[in-house]
């Protein structure tokens, strides 16, 4: 049964979108039901129903799945009460008629969800009351809340082989012919190599945001997300990233050591990333290019050398972070390690611990890499605008003067490894 609510309160009060319970009580044909057990069903303790329900002698429904221990230790249940992501790998799955049968045919032990009817007795094996109410759930949906909170959007690519790419060129207008220098390096291209842990760290963080009510804008990745889906509007690119409220995009990272002459770089020296599908210069996409602001508050960038010195300092001096109305980036000041929890711990700390987001992303990197083997220093960074900077899911600051140029970015590091 399916029960519609307006998301308000007691005599249509506004209440906080939020995780709520329910108290339902039912009647059949102007008659009282019970709804009895409670105990057996996908998980509980106690007794696990029987494929029998209570409706009328005879009857008998259409064919569906049910699902039983493969050992035989239990009995089959209708293998829709199993919630989304219940591991089946220890059930029989197979196919069978419902056969409907009196109350009374079905064990008291056996009785979780079965609803009884038939006026204000209850069948002479029950020896509960005739009525009742019950508060539900007892284990929270899917997603339990009013509205969904917010909106995210993850955007990856997962390198599946290695690849030798030329580093990018410095731009229009001049010199058009010359190249941004990566790394230290003064060699004309780098290797790439695969990120296996991408997708399972998406996958980690679509859980973890869902749980919390939030809602997927969309999860794109290698050939669904084009570099051109990043880039900016204004530099004829898709800003995808503009339609969730949180963001995180994880990929390779790179620092210039040569300015940068592209639109929007004010010829300083940029962070590079770089895309697995898109060959050429076009494949690139520098932090100027970064399509921001819209709908998004908070962007992280899981990236080594994402917001590393001098490039960030240099790119603020010349108003090469175009974050429009963005509030805060989560990023790494050095070389950082891609791992599968980091943007679930993240969402947690933002959405259920309530830290605030530069706090949430410090924390998600300590408990990352706690007792990892790693042989370098890791440190995080959150840069943005300054009133943002305390910025928490819950209680935030639009930018005063948010600007597709800002200058007056400032940062906050924190080491989280060792």
């Amino acid at each position: 049964m399916t029960f519609d609510w307006d998301g308000a309160g007691d005599g249509e009060t506004n209440i906080p979108d939020g995780v709520y319970t329910y108290l339902i009580s039912t009647q059949v044909n102007g008659q009282s039901s019970i709804i009895a057990g409670g105990s057996g069903g996908s998980g509980g303790g106690g007794g696990v129903p029987s494929p029998s329900f209570a409706l009328s002698s005879g009857e008998s429904g259409p064919t569906q799945l049910w699902a039983q221990p493969s050992d035989g230790s239990g009995v089959a249940v209708p293998f829709f009460i199993y919630p989304p992501g219940f591991d089946t790998n220890n059930l029989n799955i197979f196919e069978a008629q419902v056969t409907w049968g009196l109350a009374q045919t079905v064990p008291v032990s056996r009785r979780a969800a079965v609803i009884v009817s038939g006026g204000s007795q209850a069948s002479p094996d029950y020896s509960g009351p005739s009525s009742q109410s019950s508060r539900a759930p007892t284990r929270p949906p899917t997603a339990p809340t009013k509205n969904a909170a917010g909106t995210f959007g993850i955007g990856y690519y997962s390198w599946p082989t290695v690849q030798l790419v030329n580093i990018p060129k410095n731009g229009i207008p001049y010199p058009a012919t010359g190249v941004c220098h990566l790394d230290g390096s003064t060699s004309s291209s780098m290797y790439f190599y695969p990120l296996p842990e991408a997708q399972a760290m998406s996958i980690n963080m679509y859980k973890a945001m869902n749980n919390c009510g939030w809602k997927m804008q969309f999860v794109n990745y290698d050939q669904s997300l084009p570099v051109n889906s990043i880039r900016r509007t204004d530099q004829g690119g898709g800003s995808i990233f503009t339609q969730a409220t949180i963001g995180l995009f994880l990929d390779h990272g790179a620092y210039g050591t040569d300015p940068d002459y592209s639109p929007g770089s004010g010829y300083s020296k940029q962070i590079y990333f770089r895309s697995d599908v898109d060959g050429g210069d076009a494949g690139w996409l520098r932090m100027c290019q970064f399509g921001f602001g819209g709908n998004l508050k908070w962007m992280a960038l899981l990236a080594c050398n994402s917001l590393c010195d001098p490039n960030f300092d240099n790119m603020v001096g010349y108003g090469a972070i175009p974050l429009n109305t963005t509030h805060l980036i989560c990023g790494c000041e050095t070389d950082a390690a891609v791992d599968e929890k980091i943007g679930a711990y993240w969402t947690k700390n933002m959405l259920k611990k309530k830290e605030s987001i530069a706090n949430a992303w410090f924390d998600a990197g300590r408990t990352q890499y706690a007792g990892e083997i790693i042989y370098y220093t890791i440190i995080f960074r959150v840069g943005g605008y300054p009133e943002c900077m305390g910025d928490s899911v819950q209680n935030n600051t639009a930018p005063s003067n948010p600007s597709s140029s800002p200058g007056n970015l400032i940062s906050i590091d924190k080491q989280v490894f060792p």
